[in-house]
């Protein structure tokens, strides 16, 4: 047996105030505890001591005013009632005995839930998250009392859980209690006035006896004490209802109760009697209502989802009163020495809901039910009172942190159906249908109660006790509170699911170029199917009858087990046309494409037929299509009829929406938003290859399409490469198009290099790679959008002698293609890098490059061929290669043009001279020409003497163009790069023998002739008439072979003269040292002018040749006033003799002849005469008539 010595309980309840009839209806809950029925059920089922045939008679009594809390016998006696058994009573304890018999368990103490943490078993709170309709509705603010939050904590709390080992479950059997059993009973409260736990009555009441209020409660009479045995030991627990001052009729309720003890409890509830005076009218007085518009309800924090089904609209009220009753409940008083709360036990046992459509005045109860009651099979009766909505809390036992109970968010949701009992239809359309025996009951709803999209709902909410007693349907609407009676709009908030494609779904097999199979010519589509209950929101008509026939389409337990069956649903009919989208796949970087790799084209619309199962058909139409921006034949997007226009030789998408239709009012709305009117995406893949590919490159001049490249080693060799194709170099290693531009690089596999993934970048391993090479660079330009993708990976192929570069353009940019406002999306330059080396093979003469290429294409089908494919391009290019040979310099010399003197031989003509040079080798390559260059000059140091000392000048480098970068397009003409930095040597008839002109600028007459000159000679391959040898300036040139020390032939010795009648005068220019253009002054000449004179004599054969006698010589003296000029004299007198002497006439001709000789340290006497082979002779003259005496 229980340890509970009580007997049993009496709780009255308040009903009801008639002024007229001055009377209080009341409700009293007379709960038995186990020594009230253990004893008796089994062993002596008929004992008037048993509860369901005790005669309980009561004295009732009102303390008036609320100075003091009744205590027992305080106040005053007003009436007696007794409470007759009814043959129900005994029949219903009957039915549980024999039902449960021994399972009813009598002898353990509760059973507490198993629990996997001690943390489970502390005392926990009661916390509640308050929404913001609560929040908005009463104006709460936090105040700090962690039993309320507002912000995310309770999500939170939601999410974090523990990781749950497996655990096997055992069932537990069901062993219920009495009191469990009872309190099943008290839930329909029909079914507790049948087993007698409710009794009704009506109490008269003096007025004045309540004009202040006061306290009612029901007192056990002495006999009937005795009678079932309640004693000191065996009490009775009775409680007081509060009543409120009365003046006229009305409802009342009873919130809270207080007990009668003969001590009352001494310290202040005065929480407890502001409770029982807010809520005597029966009402909640903050309602609120919700209805969700994302999908994660547990949050308050929008996102752009929606939900995925309809939940209807949540409901809440009195949130903070609600949780401070729940914890109450739980946690009664943490102090041990009192019993607090438990002593004033909570009078609210559920909640009534009702609503009504703010264009109607009627109200209707959401908490009506019908149906039978009993145990088991045992029917006891019909239900006739509504039934009301329970609140509990509740521990997420998984949870990590924060193992609080917590209330719901709210405390319920109305979703057209009654919030007391099963929803049938949803039970029905679940697979689950109500049983057919036994005793059962059902929520109902008023048939003229319609949830509908766009209508507008009031809600009030009536507060339940334990008796099922509370303010009636037709009650006054309350009006006290922040929030009695929210008004809310009900919309649509879920949004059309996928149309439904009639038929087969089209499929692409994963390989390039694979179209649909079979082909696609059409597409069908009927509207999305909308579930329960959101499909009678929308009004559908007659919902309700065909769900219930689908759903009796579905096995229950299905034979074929790999079958799937869905929920039944119907087409939606707020969707009235279909959206479609023709997505093209383009390059994944796209900002444009918008699903994945995809990029719209453009939207058009399909209506479907007004009958709701009806579907609409779309033709699809293909066409060749370079330029999706440019289409062959416009889209015509804005057509609502119609086949759907495609292009080809792309993968496409068509992604079709559902839309609802139009919003009806703009003011009254019917959806939550204009989102809400767009369903999910059906996708269905497609493809066609192209018919033909005419025009797939432009026409571009030759000059653009092929270069020619060449490049000096420098460390910038890239960027000169970058800026002469127009590209730009990034860090000087790789090439990479304009910004706004796609580029698609190729190269050859004979030069090291990287192509980025996305086939927009080209970087080298090292500039020295490209330096000294010809690169050829081939660029093209396609006439197709970035998303055709006709070609396979080898699509276009560059053909050169026999080598291959294979490559096509991927589905890939970098963010160069996509720099700027407008990114040229209608075609792509195709960039191919070719390199030649210029060097000959060994054996193999230099020669001009003369480079073919054949640039072929092929698709991914069968298609007409491209126009002027293959394509063939032609690019000349000029030597590079220097000679390899060194000149080897063997001899030199002076040639001389043949001496000529004329008849009399009084006169010579000068001689034309030139210094010649002799190599080693004769030119390996007749091509080629030897050529020289001064590299420094210096005076003869002979004539300067001891006056002047210079310092050695510095070599100048050949001016020759550095070349850094040789550019060459098709049809460019021979040029003469770098010929004009050397001198070409003059060939002879020897191979090996070649004249060297005089430096650019002198003459033979030049001074500078007197100095001497530092020559640098190379092999280069020369250009004139017969050879015509391209060749660029770098590449002119072979390798130097420097000799120091060559001096030409000097200026000619020009002698002068005068003659009288005493004398014939003479005068010769001494040789005067020049440097930088100016003439030095030299003090004493280094070198002295002899004059020698001749006379012509005929030859003694008679032949009549003249021959010259030398008959004087003389050394010149310098000229009058240290002129640099040598001058002397002959005596007509000493001429005379000399002539006599030899038998010559007076007046033969005679001649002069200057010759130039240097001053030496060994001195010679006769240096023209005996000693002429040890004088150094610097020059000499011609032969010069002395003119005749007049």
């Amino acid at each position: 047996m229980s340890s509970d010595p009580v007997k049993f309980l009496v709780l009255p309840y308040l009903q009801l105030w008639d002024a007229e009839a001055k009377a209080l209806s009341l409700r009293v809950l007379i709960i038995p505890r186990d020594s009230f029925i253990e004893p008796f059920v089994s062993s002596n089922p008929t004992s008037p001591a048993f509860f369901p045939n005790a005669q309980l008679k009561f004295d009732i009594r009102v303390l008036s005013g609320f100075q003091n809390l009744p205590t027992p016998g305080s106040g005053i006696s007003i009436s007696s009632i007794s409470f007759a058994p009814d043959p129900s009573y005994a029949a219903v304890f009957k039915s549980l005995k024999d039902t449960f018999g021994n399972d009813i368990n009598i002898h353990d103490p509760p059973r507490a839930r198993e629990s996997r943490d001690p943390e489970d078993l502390k005392p926990k709170s009661v916390r509640k998250h308050l929404p913001a309709s609560y929040r908005d509705a009463t104006g709460y603010s936090p105040n700090g009392d962690r039993m309320f939050t507002t912000d995310n904590t309770y999500s939170c709390a939601m999410k974090k859980v523990r990781p749950k080992a497996y655990k096997r479950i055992n069932p537990r059997p069901f062993l219920p209690s009495w009191g469990e059993l009872i309190a099943s009973i008290l839930r329909i409260p029909d079914f507790a006035i049948v087993a007698g736990f409710i009794r009704i009555c009506d109490v008269k009441v003096t007025p004045e006896v309540l004009e202040e209020g006061g306290y009612i409660w029901f007192e056990l009479d002495p006999q009937t004490a005795v009678a079932i045995g309640v004693s000191d030991a065996a009490p009775m627990k009775t409680y007081a209802t509060r009543i409120p001052p009365l003046t006229v009729s009305r409802d009342l309720f009873t919130p809270v109760l207080f007990p009668v003890l003969p001590s009352p409890p001494t310290f202040s509830f005065d929480i407890v009697f502001q409770e029982a005076e807010d809520y005597v009218d029966g009402w909640a007085k903050a309602v609120h209502c919700f209805q969700p518009e994302h999908m994660n309800i547990v949050s308050e924090r929008g996102d752009n989802s929606r939900p995925s089904k309809d939940l209807g609209i949540r409901i809440g009220w009195d949130d903070e009163q609600v949780t401070v009753w729940a914890d109450r409940q739980i946690n009664p008083d943490p102090r041990p020495e009192v019993r607090g709360f438990d002593d004033f036990p909570l009078g609210v046992h559920g909640y009534r809901v009702d609503v009504r459509d703010i264009t109607s005045p009627t109200w209707y109860s959401l908490a009506r039910a019908e149906g039978n009651f009993g145990i088991k099979a045992i029917n006891f009766g019909q239900i006739k009172l509504e039934l009301g909505v329970e609140v509990h809390p509740v521990t997420p036992t998984d949870v990590v942190e924060d193992r609080s109970y917590w209330l719901p968010m709210y405390f319920t949701n109305w979703a057209q159906a009654s919030l007391v009992g099963i929803d049938d239809l949803a039970m029905t359309l679940l697979g689950r249908p109500t049983a057919t025996s036994g005793t059962q009951h059902r929520g109902v709803i008023d048939p003229a109660l319609q949830m509908r999209y766009g209508k507008t709902y009031q809600f009030r909410v009536r507060l339940m006790d334990h008796t099922g007693g509370g303010p009636g349907l037709k009650s006054i609407s309350p009006s006290l509170g922040p929030s009695p009676s929210p008004k809310i709009p009900f919309r649509r908030w879920i949004r059309p699911m996928a149309p439904i494609l009639v038929g087969r779904m089209p499929s692409l097999k994963d390989k390039p170029g694979a179209e649909n199979e079979p082909t696609v010519t059409f597409i069908e589509l009927e509207r999305p199917p909308m579930s329960y209950p959101a499909v009678m929101f929308a009004g559908y008509p007659d919902a309700m009858n065909e769900l219930k026939a689908i759903a009796a389409t579905i096995p229950h337990e299905p034979t074929d087990k790999t079958a799937t069956y869905t929920e039944p649903s119907l087409p939606d009919p707020d969707v009235d046309r279909m959206e479609i989208t023709v997505l093209v796949q383009t390059v994944t970087q796209d900002p444009l494409a918008e699903d994945g790799p995809y990029m719209k084209v453009y939207t058009t619309t399909r209506f479907l037929p007004s009958d709701l199962k009806g579907s609409v058909k779309v033709d699809l139409a293909w066409q060749d299509c370079p330029d999706v921006w440019n289409p062959p034949s416009p889209w015509n997007s804005t057509s609502t009829e119609g086949p759907l226009m495609l292009p080809k030789a792309r993968v496409i998408r068509l992604r079709i929406n559902a839309l609802c239709r139009d919003e009806p009012d703009l003011e009254d709305r019917y959806f939550g938003a204009d989102d809400v009117r767009r369903g999910p995406q059906l996708m269905i893949p497609l493809r066609k290859n192209s018919d033909s590919e005419a025009d797939l490159f432009v026409k571009n001049t030759d000059s653009y399409t092929i270069n020619g490249i060449f490049l000096q080693p420098s460390p910038d060799t890239i960027a000169r490469l970058a800026t002469a194709i127009g590209l730009r170099s990034k860090d000087n290693t790789t090439l990479r198009s304009q910004s706004g531009k796609r580029i698609v690089f190729a190269c050859s596999s004979s030069l090291l290099h990287l192509i980025g993934p996305d086939r927009a970048s080209l970087s080298f391993t090292s500039y020295s790679d490209l330096a000294l090479q010809w690169i050829v660079v081939i660029r093209l330009t396609l006439q197709r959008d970035w998303s055709w993708d006709g070609f396979p990976i080898d699509g276009i192929i560059v053909l050169r002698e026999g080598q291959k570069i294979p490559f096509a353009p991927n589905h890939n940019v970098n963010e160069d293609a996509l720099y700027g406002a407008t990114p040229e999306r209608s075609s792509s330059d195709i960039v191919i890098i070719d390199i030649v080396d210029p060097k000959p093979l060994p054996g193999e003469k230099l020669k001009v490059l003369s480079l073919e290429y054949e640039i072929t294409t092929k698709f991914l089908a069968k298609v007409a061929p491209a126009s002027e494919s293959p394509m063939k391009l032609k690019i000349d290019l000029p030597l590079t290669t220097p000679p390899a040979q060194i000149p080897d310099l063997a001899s030199a010399g002076i040639a001389m043009s043949s001496y000529i003197h004329d008849v009399g031989y009084s006169t010579t003509l000068p001689r034309t001279k030139m210094l010649w040079l002799e190599f080693a080798s004769p030119l390996e390559d007749p091509e080629d020409r030897y050529f020289g260059r001064v590299l420094k000059y210096a005076p003869d140091p002979l004539l300067l003497g001891e006056q002047y000392h210079f310092q050695d000048s510095v070599e100048p480098p050949m001016s020759l163009d550095p070349e850094y970068i040789r550019h060459i397009v098709p049809g460019q003409s021979t040029d003469f790069a770098g010929l004009d930095a050397m001198q070409p040597l003059v060939p002879t008839s020897s191979p090996l023998h070649w004249g060297l002109p005089l430096p650019p600028g002198l003459t033979e007459a030049s001074l500078e002739l007197f100095g001497f000159w530092t020559y640098e000679f190379r092999v280069g391959h020369f250009n004139d008439k017969t050879h015509t040898r391209w060749c660029t300036a770098q590449g002119r040139f072979g390798a130097p072979f420097r000799v120091s020390g060559i001096q030409h032939p000097p200026p000619l010795l020009v002698c002068s003269m005068n003659r009288d009648s005493k004398t014939i005068s003479v005068s010769a220019p001494i040789a005067k040292p020049v440097r930088d253009g100016n003439i030095l002054y030299i003090k004493l000449p280094s070198t002295q002018i002899w004059f020698l004179l001749y006379a012509q004599a005929s030859q003694i054969d008679g032949g009549g040749e003249k021959r010259n006698i030398l008959i004087a010589r003389t050394r010149g003296s310098l000229g009058e006033g240290g002129r640099p000029e040598s001058v002397a004299s002959f005596s007509r007198d000493d001429i005379g003799a000399i002539l006599d002497m030899y038998g010559l006439k007076r007046n033969t001709p005679l001649s002069v002849l200057a010759v130039e000789m240097f001053n030496q340290i060994d001195h010679v006497s006769d240096p023209l005469g005996g000693d002429l082979g040890r004088q150094s002779i610097l020059r000499s003259g011609c032969l010069v008539a002395v003119p005749s005496m007049c």
